[in-house]
């Protein structure tokens, strides 16, 4: 018997040893573990082209990315074949997605109904995008047909960001007064450095490498914006007097919930003069107090009084 188990005791001694053995397994385990992917800032967005994903792929991607934008159209005659599979996983596993058509009107009425058409193959899409890159309008002008097509997606969605997507070089020469009328531009442009031309969404390659899908795709960085932004409705005039009614809940500095204003006071009353539907599900009013803007509050700390 050795002197270490002459001072531990033969049950002792066992214990040790064990503990150490569960050690020396628990941190290789630890080591051999992969490291949780962390979800990054590049936006992918997703076709037929990229074949179609699998219910693992689009579990990576909710893991990997803010999240997705795909196709729905190329035009209104075609619809792109794997959008509803596409779709339908991404709400199963919930990656939140906008929609785009690669458009290819003729004409202001051609516009609105590619518009329609559009909403009508994806009611559910967290915003919506005009693709503009191809000029095949034949009847009126282009800038007339674009705006058409805003106008049209913007009756049927009134609260949902609808964004303008082209090249600077083409919007400037047939769209540049149409796009002034959409949430925001989403820029091309393949280059190391971001452009200067106002925009929110900046596509700066088509071979970004995507971890969850084990190919290179289109990709692109919101600019200016965030998450909340494009994926929330837009700010809803509401203008109703509101007093906290529920303790607990904080006064948000923005819809992302980084930073707040501190905790909501029971019985303080403030000006609701907007309220916004969230993508987490939940509705959220902006609130003002002696017209200054105080932040955002869960809808349900408040009640309304008038």
């Amino acid at each position: 018997m050795s002197e270490t188990y002459k001072r531990l005791g033969g049950h002792r001694l066992i214990i040790w040893l064990f503990t150490a053995i569960l050690v020396v397994f628990g941190s290789l385990s630890m080591a051999t573990k992969p490291a949780k992917a962390a979800v990054g800032t590049s936006i992918p967005d997703l076709s037929e082209w990229q074949g179609k994903l699998t219910a693992t792929e689009v579990q990576n991607l909710k893991k990997t990315v803010p999240y997705v934008i795909l196709r729905v159209q190329y035009g209104s005659d075609y619809k792109d074949k794997d959008f509803a599979t596409t779709a339908a996983l991404c709400k199963k596993y919930g990656l939140e997605y906008g929609v785009y058509s690669f458009s290819q009107y003729s004409s202001t009425s051609n516009a609105k109904t590619e518009a329609k058409d559009l909403y009508d193959r994806a009611p559910d899409a967290d915003f919506y995008v005009n693709d503009y890159e191809d000029q095949t309008v034949t009847s009126g002008t282009t800038n007339s047909a674009t705006a058409a097509w805003y106008t049209e997606l913007r009756s049927l969605a009134p609260h949902k960001r609808i964004l303008f997507y082209s090249y600077n070089s083409f919007a400037t020469e047939y769209a540049n007064t149409a796009m002034t009328k959409y949430d925001g531009y989403w820029l091309a442009a393949y280059q190391s450095t971001e452009p200067t031309t106002s925009h929110v969404l900046w596509q700066y390659t088509d071979t970004w490498s995507s971890s969850a899908l084990g190919q290179k795709v289109d990709a692109s960085k919101e600019h200016k914006k965030n998450k909340s932004w494009f994926l929330s409705s837009r700010a809803i005039t509401y203008n109703k007097t509101v007093k906290i009614s529920k303790s607990g809940y904080d006064i948000w500095k923005s819809l992302v919930f980084t930073s707040n204003a501190g905790t909501a006071t029971v019985g303080k009353t403030y000006t609701a003069k907007y309220y916004y539907n969230h993508y987490n599900g939940r509705k959220y009013y902006s609130l003002y107090s002696s017209g200054k803007w105080v932040g955002y509050i869960n809808a349900n700390a408040a009640t309304v009084t008038d």
